[in-house]
C-alpha cells in the first residue's frame, strides 16, 4: 500500500510540473510553444482539456493556500467555474468570429486546442500574480485583517475596506489594506492583452490563422463574454442566495 500511495502521489506531481512547464512555455517562449503544438500530433482537444482542468485544479490549490494563511472565506464552486465557461465558452466563440472573419482552413479542433492551453495559462499565471499581491497586501495589514468586522471573511469584503452595504459592515475603515486593487486590474487587462497576442501567435504559426483575425475575434470575445458572463453570474448569486 505504501508503495501505490508513493506512486500515485509521484505520478501527480509529475503531472502538476508538466503542465507548469508547459504554461511557463506558452508564457515566456510562445514561438517555442507554438512550434511544438504544431509538430506534436498528441496536443489534441483531449490533451488540452487535461491540461486546463489541471491548472484550474492549481488555481484552487493557490486560492486555499491562501484562504487558510489568512483565514478568509474560500471561493464558492459558481466562482470558481466561472472561468472554466469563459474559457470553454471562448474557445468556441473564438471559432464562430474567425469562421465569420473567413478564415481559409481553420478547424474547430485546432481554435479550441489553442486557446485551452493558452487560456490555461493565462489563467495561471494571473490568478497566481493575484493572489502574490493579495497576499504581499493583506501582510502589510495582517492585523487589520484578523480584527476586520467583514462577517463572511470574504476577499472583496476585507480589500474594499468593509464599506460594502451588502456585507453589513457599513463605514469601516481599514488603513492601507486594499492597495493592491488598482494593481490587481492592471494585471487582468495586462494578461488579456498579452495572451491575445501569444495565442495570435500559437495560432498563426500552427495552423496558419493571420494574427488580426486572432485579435479582432479575441476582442470580439471578449466583449461579448464579459457581460454576459458577468450578468449570468450574478443571476446564479440572486436565485441561490435569494
Amino acid at each position: 500500500m505504501p508503495g501505490i500511495i508513493t506512486r500515485t502521489l509521484s505520478a501527480q506531481a509529475h503531472k502538476r510540473l508538466s503542465v507548469l512547464a508547459t504554461a511557463a512555455e506558452i508564457t515566456f517562449r510562445p514561438t517555442a510553444f507554438a512550434d511544438d503544438a504544431k509538430a506534436d500530433a498528441d496536443r489534441g482537444v483531449v490533451a488540452a482539456s487535461r491540461y486546463f482542468l489541471t491548472c484550474v485544479g492549481l488555481v484552487l490549490a493557490v486560492e486555499a493556500v491562501f484562504s487558510f494563511t489568512f483565514k478568509t472565506a474560500f471561493s464558492d464552486l459558481v466562482h470558481h467555474s466561472f472561468p472554466v465557461f469563459v474559457a470553454l465558452l471562448g474557445a468556441v466563440t473564438m471559432h464562430v468570429f474567425l469562421k465569420l472573419l473567413l478564415t481559409p482552413g481553420i478547424r474547430f479542433s485546432e481554435t479550441f486546442t489553442a486557446t485551452l492551453y493558452v487560456g490555461g495559462a493565462a489563467l495561471l499565471f494571473m490568478i497566481t500574480t493575484i493572489f502574490a499581491l493579495l497576499s504581499l497586501d493583506f501582510a502589510a495589514s495582517y492585523q487589520v485583517v484578523k480584527t476586520s468586522p467583514c462577517a463572511h471573511r470574504t476577499i472583496i469584503c476585507l480589500i474594499s475596506g468593509g464599506s460594502l452595504s451588502e456585507y453589513d459592515v457599513p463605514g469601516h475603515q481599514t488603513g492601507m489594506l486594499g492597495v493592491s486593487f488598482p494593481f490587481i486590474l492592471l494585471v487582468m487587462v495586462g494578461t488579456v492583452v498579452y495572451y491575445t497576442l501569444v495565442l495570435g501567435r500559437a495560432l498563426h504559426i500552427g495552423w496558419g490563422v493571420a494574427r488580426w483575425r486572432t485579435y479582432i475575434a479575441a476582442a470580439l470575445s471578449v466583449v461579448l463574454l464579459t457581460p454576459l458572463s458577468l450578468l449570468t453570474i450574478n443571476a446564479i448569486y440572486r436565485y441561490l442566495y435569494a
